[in-house]
């Protein structure tokens, strides 16, 4: 586990969260929720960003987006997305979840961890 500091605040980053950060950056920093399973046989599969708190994945720069299938009038305006998830969902149409990625936050990250070395 690495400890990388950003805008005074520890980040504590396991070997999984950078494949998945790696993972991410290499997709386009859009990727579908299957692409960040881990594990050889279906029984023993783990997803890697279940473990992370909300605050967590804001701070890494990774947003869980689904897909939106229609309005409800009661809701009121829901939001779509970057259109960069809306061209995802557009090219994967069977997909109902992305994880996607702030550019600049993302890289940021991977450049620390990679100053560490």
């Amino acid at each position: 586990m690495k400890t990388i500091s950003i805008r005074r605040r520890s980040i504590r980053i396991t070997a999984a969260i950078e494949r998945a950060l790696y993972t991410l950056r290499n997709a386009g920093y859009v990727a579908k929720k299957s692409e960040f399973v881990e594990g050889a046989l279906y029984r023993y599969q783990t997803y890697v960003l279940a473990a992370l708190e909300p605050s967590e994945m804001k701070a890494l720069g990774i947003h869980v987006r689904r897909r939106v299938i229609g309005r409800s009038p009661t809701r009121g305006e829901i939001h779509e997305g970057s259109r960069r998830e809306q061209r995802f969902f557009q090219a994967n149409p069977l997909c109902d979840y992305v994880i996607s990625g702030d550019a600049r936050r993302v890289n940021l990250i991977i450049r620390k961890l990679e100053e560490d070395r």
